[in-house]
């Protein structure tokens, strides 16, 4: 399993597994949803990484975004508390990666609440920032 999805598979897992996350969303933890998934749901957004050589070492720095989305024309606060509650879930997460890899750190370094165009979803944006091995 490559160490990107690797970790894809371990945030959703956490994710999922949240009471506070699973409180808002319920499983609905998703890769690609269909355009008419019920909100509010978690999506997986970009990833980018750094490949780190040293002493031999196969190491890389990830960072990976997740997308929170919900849906109500007069209030944000729904999606900022989807927000907290993924940044609760992830920051400094001890993420069980599938075998080869293990992760040293998790970090999350942007969380945002924004306005969709369509002028009743609300979109949160978290990023996390990783460093794995192997």
């Amino acid at each position: 399993m490559s160490a990107s999805r690797a970790l894809q598979v371990a945030v959703v897992a956490v994710l999922r597994g949240d009471p506070g996350v699973a409180a808002i969303v319920g499983q609905k933890v998703l890769d690609r949803p269909e355009p008419r998934t019920p909100k509010p749901y978690i999506s997986m957004g970009p990833e980018s990484f750094e490949p780190l050589r040293q002493d031999c070492f196969k190491r890389r720095v990830a960072v990976l975004q997740i997308d929170a989305w919900t849906r109500d024309a007069y209030d944000r606060v729904p999606c900022k508390d989807l927000v907290d509650a993924i940044v609760g879930a992830l920051d400094q997460a001890k993420l069980d990666l599938a075998h080869p890899h293990d992760l040293s750190r998790c970090d999350v370094i942007l969380a945002r609440v924004i306005d969709d165009p369509d002028g009743i979803t609300t979109h949160g944006i978290v990023q996390i920032e990783t460093e794995i091995t192997g």
